[in-house]
């Protein structure tokens, strides 16, 4: 378990949509040793409402979510701000340094 994860702050939170990381996977990584489990009716409920959705509409949704994590990150700057919003220190990373996950990347 991570201590400081069960709640995240606004900064945290703003943060993880930055570096695009899923807020919900910090809450689980936070809750330690609770496993979350969904009972079979919910499942059940789930897979019904689905089937009903028509295909088109799926196939949009899916084409839309892979359009936007395909060109998610191109790369960019980070800005470090002080305490009256100034920008201190500016450093830019490539789409090729967003794309190695798992890695520090010096600046």
């Amino acid at each position: 378990m991570l201590q400081g994860l069960e709640k995240l702050t606004a900064a945290q939170q703003a943060l993880a949509e930055f570096i695009e990381v899923d807020i919900d996977l910090l809450a689980g990584v936070g809750s330690g040793g609770q496993e979350n489990h969904t009972d079979a009716a919910d499942d059940a409920a789930l897979d019904a409402w689905l089937d009903k959705l028509p295909k088109s509409e799926v196939r949009g949704y899916l084409r839309g979510w892979k359009s936007a994590h395909d060109d998610a990150n191109k790369g960019g700057k980070i800005s470090l701000l002080d305490n009256h919003g100034n920008t201190v220190h500016i450093v830019s990373y490539s789409k090729g340094q967003a794309r190695t996950q798992g890695q520090t990347t010096l600046f």
